[in-house]
């Protein structure tokens, strides 16, 4: 009802439909705000009623009227036997534009605050090996690995291929783009990639082979705009947070998974979005805004210049309803 990949939906059957009821049932059986489910999914449901006139509009968005029925099971099941008519319900109004959410707007401070999505334009996924020997503690434990690989009668098995990266596939190296690596099936006791830092998981650092050759989602843009001032922000949108960080820093290249473990998807925002480190993944009216801002109380009240990131911590994350 108000995700953005069914923008289009919505739009469409604002346009085919004249009235639209919907009852929402909710029922999430995921992340932390779970809620019984009149079916025996995690999936919330809601009932949609539409329908039009016989000379009706395309034109015209429809108009359309929510309620959210909360509850237990059975509790939910018994509100749905008593409705006879739809006059009998407090419907919530919806808003008419042809995309927007088919649930009514929180009206409160919160959402009137930017959705962090909005700051930093750029988000993307984290790196994704695949196989998880080719992180290590230490730089030690990566040459032995790489050792290992070498030294097996079955490079393919101890490779632990996957469908875009097998011992039979040469790649570019993720450093030094124009470089070709030679198929590993090829190699003899050739030495190993680079071995970098890692922002495995939110505090906890180790080391990534980064071999092209070995890692079947290396992120090439992170790869491209990499630098020693290079900031990396991870949150998470598919689920709601519960207790503990909204957002975890880290200055090394992160994993997909990196901010808690799983269900990583597009969390990861650089902080910069080119290597030399001078083009800001801000929202452009907010850089120079919150640069006017800083100089302006920096020489009329001689206030420190550190505001900046406090009014970036006032913004919010979409809303999980």
């Amino acid at each position: 009802m108000d995700g953005d990949a069914f923008v289009g939906v919505r739009e469409h059957m604002r346009r085919i439909c004249d009235r639209i009821y919907i009852i929402d049932l909710g029922g999430e059986g995921h992340g932390t705000r779970r809620e019984e489910n009149v079916f025996a999914i995690q999936t919330p449901v809601a009932i949609f009623i539409g329908y039009r006139k016989q000379k009706s509009s395309m034109d015209t968005p429809a108009i359309i009227r929510y309620i959210r029925i909360k509850g237990t099971r059975e509790e939910k099941l018994q509100k749905l036997e008593t409705i006879y008519s739809s006059e009998r319900l407090k419907w919530q109004p919806i808003s008419n534009g042809w995309q927007d959410s088919f649930k009514p707007k929180i009206k409160n401070e919160f959402t009137l605050w930017p959705q962090i999505t909005d700051l930093f334009p750029w988000q993307n996924n984290g790196v994704q090996c695949k196989r998880t020997w080719v992180i290590g503690p230490s730089e030690e434990v990566l040459v032995a690995r790489w050792q290992a690989l070498l030294a097996s009668s079955n490079r393919s098995y101890a490779m632990r291929e996957s469908g875009d990266r097998t011992i039979d596939l040469p790649q570019n190296d993720l450093l030094f783009p124009d470089v070709k690596l030679p198929a590993i099936k090829t190699l003899k006791n050739e030495s190993h990639q680079s071995i970098i830092r890692y922002s495995h998981r939110s505090f906890d650092r180790q080391y990534l082979l980064a071999d092209n050759r070995l890692i079947s989602r290396p992120r090439p843009n992170l790869w491209q705009t990499h630098n020693e001032n290079q900031i990396y922000f991870a949150t998470l949108f598919s689920y709601p947070l519960e207790d503990g960080p909204a957002i975890t820093v880290c200055p090394n290249i992160p994993d997909l998974d990196y901010f808690r473990g799983s269900a990583g998807a597009k969390v990861v925002m650089p902080l910069y979005r080119n290597v030399e480190a001078t083009d800001p993944n801000i929202l452009p009216g907010l850089y120079v805004a919150g640069f006017l801002m800083l100089r302006s109380r920096h020489y009329t009240e001689g206030r420190r210049k550190s505001d900046l990131p406090c009014r970036l911590s006032s913004s919010r994350q979409h809303r999980h309803d």
